[in-house]
């Protein structure tokens, strides 16, 4: 073998060596990327479990919140100031969660469920009048505005179909 021989064999093995990398770069980068929205959804789901959590605690402040979503003009003026921030906390991580997707980082399936849960409570009572004095979130309104109304059974607070949480309220032991 000639030394040109070598030289040749030596342009395979590095090209070879090339795309090996490549393709290992590419696997890590997908796995970082994996990794990076796990991390995301996860903090949003904190988010809204420590939210549900102040609830659960403070059946007080679960009530304002009831009451505000369902006749916001009923709330004294200390509760309507905790049911706009109660609201916004929630229309945060919405947002929060809209941004992802607009950005690809949140795949749509996954999106939808939540943007159809928000369409819900900003098309409540309070919800519309949340929309009137907080206007920061106009993209996040325009892309709920556009969606269909919510056709399926009605939910109280719990998520769950109104129909079964009466049926626990009348008989605990039938659920």
């Amino acid at each position: 073998m000639t030394l040109q021989d070598w030289g040749s064999i030596g342009e395979l093995v590095g090209g070879v060596a090339v795309i090996v990398t490549l393709i290992y770069l590419a696997v890590q980068l997908r796995q970082y990327a994996l990794g990076i929205n796990s991390a995301t959804f996860h903090a949003i789901m904190q988010g809204f479990n420590q939210l549900n959590t102040m609830f659960v605690r403070d059946p007080a402040l679960a009530d304002v919140y009831s009451r505000g979503m369902a006749d916001p003009a009923s709330l004294s003026s200390a509760e309507r100031y905790q049911f706009v921030w109660l609201t916004r906390c929630y229309v945060n991580i919405y947002e929060n969660l809209y941004q992802q997707f607009a950005r690809g980082a949140c795949p749509e399936a996954y999106w939808i469920r939540y943007a159809r849960e928000l369409k819900q409570t900003l098309d409540s009572p309070g919800g519309r009048q949340f929309r009137t004095t907080n206007t920061t979130y106009e993209d996040l309104y325009a892309y709920v505005d556009q969606m269909p109304s919510n056709t399926g059974p009605a939910y109280d607070m719990a998520l769950a179909p109104a129909d079964v949480v009466e049926q626990q309220e009348s008989n605990p032991r039938a659920v």
